[in-house]
């Protein structure tokens, strides 16, 4: 038989409102950044190769036959572009196949059901994207300018707030 003060005595209230752990937009966000790096060979190291071997190729074939324009040579020339094509397609693609991926394993009905707002829901994908992109965009430059013998970037806070504004305009397109 047991006493009086045997019994547990932290029964949960439930007249308090229910606090998550921690807000669901960072929950949806986690999960779509932990997508893309689950699978990090396909989609971070596949682009950044992709990049480069563009610059190798191109910097190696063309790179002889094109006169240096002010000091910068062709490779130097064609980092940015490069750069610019791996981030959009990047930004793009992240977004779509989340919700191609979302769709086809049924858990998309688990979000709109979850207490997200709809720009809530639509700005962790934007923001799975941006990360996805700044990643890819970290490891081209990290590969393709030493290849290339770039330096320094000239104007870095150009590059940082161009490299956003680009990469939320293709991950809101996607």
């Amino acid at each position: 038989m047991t006493s009086s003060t045997d019994a547990p005595s932290a029964l949960p209230s439930y007249d308090e409102p229910f606090k998550p752990e921690r807000p669901p937009f960072l929950w949806l966000f986690e999960r779509e950044v932990l997508r893309f790096l689950t699978i990090w060979r396909y989609s971070v190291v596949g682009p950044v190769l992709s990049t480069v071997l563009f610059v190798v190729v191109f910097g190696a074939a063309l790179g002889r036959h094109v006169d240096t324009i002010d000091g910068v040579s062709y490779g130097r020339f064609i980092v940015p572009g490069l750069f610019a094509q791996a981030i959009v397609n990047v930004g793009f693609f992240n977004g779509t196949t989340s919700l191609f991926e979302a769709r086809r394993d049924r858990y998309i009905h688990d979000v709109f059901a979850s207490p997200l707002r709809w720009w809530e829901i639509n700005a962790a994908l934007v923001s799975g994207g941006v990360v996805r992109g700044a990643v890819v965009g970290g490891g081209v430059l990290a590969v393709a300018l030493p290849l290339t013998g770039g330096g320094s970037v000239a104007r870095p806070l150009v590059l940082l707030f161009g490299t956003l504004g680009v990469l939320l305009v293709a991950a809101q397109v996607g």
